[in-house]
């Protein structure tokens, strides 16, 4: 209820952050159990930095540097990019850190170092996560996300579909009931994401059949509050492109909407890139979803 009103209201989201980060209850449920990607483009990273204020651990800088390298990454802030780079880069994993956060770094690396074209960087941050991943593989079934879910995450952003693949095709599935903490609709809100990500991942592999069924099993209610806008963005992406021209304009008026209220220009510009294509880049898109399209009439 706390996320809802704060969500709901500027001048909670503006104000209550100084005087919550003061109770680790706060701490604990609003910002670790709880973070709402929705708002990452927003005022409300200045709670990630108010959070480090009373928690220095490994993970809290992982999981607090990694969200606001996703901010300044969806905003186009190279600087502050380069900044949460370095910061997570230099904080090292231990068995102390959470699965979540453990592929959290090793997503905002590899995206980081094919945001800069680094591609020697790329396959060295590439290597360690697949160690990282083994070590982890335990705790990921015991997790409503794995670590394969956390890294395909960043990784989405990019073109390395190879890199996709391999996280689909190794993905560690729930073996054991997650902790006691972790609300019951939240594996829901997972889920949905998860399938998600692998319908945008196999759009770009141009495997259209299977980008088509994760698209099918999708319901965008099922994202929990705080995820909705920002999952949703990616899921009518992947619809868009999936869609005839002549039946996308209601698509492309909800992605306006959705950027309009979350301040990625991130997806302001993939979505003016798309529109403005010519002719014959449309005509190269309609072929390359044409099977898909045929699918899904």
């Amino acid at each position: 209820m706390l996320c809802k009103q704060i969500t709901d209201s500027p001048e909670l989201l503006v104000n209550t952050h100084h005087r919550l980060m003061a109770f680790p209850m706060a701490r604990k449920y609003f910002i670790e159990n709880h973070p709402l990607r929705d708002l990452i483009g927003t005022v409300y990273s200045q709670y990630f930095l108010a959070y480090l204020k009373f928690n220095q651990s490994s993970e809290a800088k992982i999981f607090a540097y990694g969200f606001l390298f996703q901010s300044a990454f969806l905003q186009q802030n190279k600087e502050l990019m380069e900044l949460y780079f370095k910061k997570v880069k230099d904080t090292a994993l231990s068995e102390k850190v959470h699965v979540i956060p453990a592929g959290l770094k090793c997503g905002v690396q590899l995206l980081y170092a094919d945001f800069t074209g680094n591609e020697y960087l790329f396959k060295k941050y590439f290597a360690e996560m697949k160690k990282a991943r083994l070590i982890y593989q335990e705790f990921s079934e015991k997790s409503v996300c794995s670590f394969e879910n956390t890294v395909l995450e960043l990784l989405i952003f990019t073109n390395r579909t190879k890199e996709m693949k391999f996280l689909i095709d190794h993905h560690t599935f729930q073996k054991v009931h997650d902790q006691s903490y972790i609300p019951a609709e939240r594996k829901k809100t997972h889920e949905e994401v998860w399938n998600i990500l692998c319908a945008a991942a196999f759009q770009k592999m141009d495997d259209h059949l299977k980008a088509g069924d994760f698209l099918k099993r999708i319901n965008l209610e099922n994202l929990g509050i705080g995820w909705k806008k920002y999952y949703s963005i990616m899921y009518y992406f992947v619809e868009l492109k999936a869609t005839e021209a002549s039946n996308q304009k209601p698509i492309i008026s909800k992605l306006r909407t959705l950027i309009n209220e979350t301040y990625f220009s991130y997806y302001e510009d993939l979505l003016n890139v798309y529109l403005e294509a010519s002719p014959e880049e449309m005509l190269q898109i309609k072929e390359l979803h044409k099977s898909e399209i045929l699918a899904t009439s």
